[in-house]
């Protein structure tokens, strides 16, 4: 976990650096390879202690050891690949996925024979270790021609400083996202917090559609930080009302066919969660912009401001859990979820353009009208026992909608395609 932590706040700051061109980008290799192996050294001597203080098991060292010699590969992959993406160089982005895939091959092959432990947590190391033998190839090449194994203090010094600060954001996000997991366990119980996760957490990985969205758009938006605010804004709301357009009739599918698929992922014993993935999936929207609209104070090392957002985001959830949870149960932590997210999105859009808030431009407003119309739709109770045929009305009322107040038009998504399709 800390590593994965350390690995995001290092990234963006190296992405950060090299798109608002601090140096050239092959004078940045070698300092963030450097701090990323020095942040991953670290994480790597509290992990081994911690493990073995919370499993008192000392067979554990072991397997500790080798995860965190493969998190320290990651980490150090890490800072190359963030360096191509602030060129605009996304294909090596999918490094990561390709480190993904190994660790699930490996790990299939490790289980299929009946091996223990440490080779299943080896399979995961030798797969970051392979990426980062592939990934180091082409960084070297951008080295400088003159002194290009040499690095300056300051430059390392800069960059860990921006990492830590923006780690310790990192924390403050984390602890906003799982916050509703600790309140169901401390309120609620075991048997409520199974009910909880099993509703919330499918709701975690369309977070991952907005994301890959942030990433590709990440370096202009740190080139345009510094450069024009105007503009920026302008790239910001035409961002946030695509993403917008795709999110909410997706949000909106999903709440229709909330029974559905609780069933198709749990089966019958899990329907009471079904409520639970319905209401959860409206803190999505508020989630998705906020993603959006952090970038530019992450891009402009704002910690005391992302701190203070996410730190009045937590403070309201556990308020807002705490007076309903006796009364309305789990409905009262999906309610303190949508409330911190949309604490979060409206306080980043006010810290990010004060002077016009990107919620209040016409073009969004246009767009979030229509979602609220249509999400309210599947909550009424209309076609209840008609999952597909509700699912159909929500989506078609969203476009409706969204075609008669002019939020988009069909054009637009013509464009948005690869081209025409190859004759057979």
């Amino acid at each position: 976990m800390m590593s994965n932590l350390a690995q995001g706040a290092g990234a963006s700051v190296l992405t950060v650096l090299t798109a608002q061109q601090f140096r050239p980008a092959g004078e940045l290799v070698l300092p963030g390879i450097l701090t990323q192996a020095l942040v991953g050294t670290g994480c790597l001597a509290l992990s081994v202690p911690l493990v073995l203080l919370l499993g008192n098991d000392r067979t554990l060292i072991g397997p500790a050891v080798i995860y965190c010699l493969g998190s320290l590969s990651f980490l150090v992959y890490s800072a190359p690949i963030a360096i191509f993406r602030g060129l605009n160089q996304m294909r090596w982005s999918i490094a990561q996925t390709i480190a993904g895939i190994l660790t699930v091959a490996g790990t299939w092959m490790v289980v299929r024979h009946g091996v223990s432990l440490t080779a299943i947590v080896a399979a995961s190391a030798i797969s970051h270790v392979a990426v980062l033998s592939i990934v180091l190839i082409p960084a070297v090449k951008i080295l400088p021609h003159r002194n290009r194994w040499s690095t300056t203090g300051s430059v390392i010094s800069t960059i860990l400083r921006r990492t830590i600060g923006l780690s310790g954001v990192t924390v403050f996000q984390s602890v906003h996202w799982k916050l509703g997991l600790i309140m169901v366990q401390l309120l609620g119980g075991p048997y409520a917090l199974g009910i909880y996760t099993a509703g919330a957490k499918p709701v975690e990985n369309l977070r991952m559609i907005p994301m890959v969205l942030v990433l590709s758009i990440f370096p202009s938006v740190s080139q345009l930080v510094a450069e024009d605010a105007q503009a920026l804004r302008r790239v910001l709301v035409s961002v946030t009302r695509i993403v917008l357009l795709l999110m909410l009739p997706l949000v909106g599918a999903l709440v229709a066919l909330s029974p559905v698929v609780v069933g198709l992922l749990y089966g019958s014993a899990y329907a009471n969660a079904s409520r639970v993935f319905s209401l959860s999936l409206l803190a999505v929207i508020p989630g998705t912009i906020h993603l959006i609209l952090i970038t530019p104070l992450v891009a402009n090392q704002e910690i005391r401001k992302l701190s203070l957002i996410y730190s009045a985001a937590i403070v309201g959830e556990i308020v807002i859990d705490w007076a309903l949870y006796s009364q309305v149960g789990l409905t009262a932590a999906v309610a303190g979820a949508i409330g911190a997210g949309l604490v979060v999105a409206i306080l980043a859009d006010s810290y990010a353009f004060p002077g016009a808030p990107i919620l209040r431009d016409p073009q969004i407003a246009k767009v979030l009208s229509a979602g609220a119309i249509s999400l309210a739709i599947p909550f009424t109770g209309v076609f209840a026992d008609h999952s597909w045929l509700l699912c159909a009305v929500t989506i078609s009322t969203f476009m409706l909608i969204a075609r008669a107040t002019r939020s988009f038009t069909f054009h637009e998504f013509r464009r948005m395609l690869p081209g025409p399709l190859p004759k057979l």
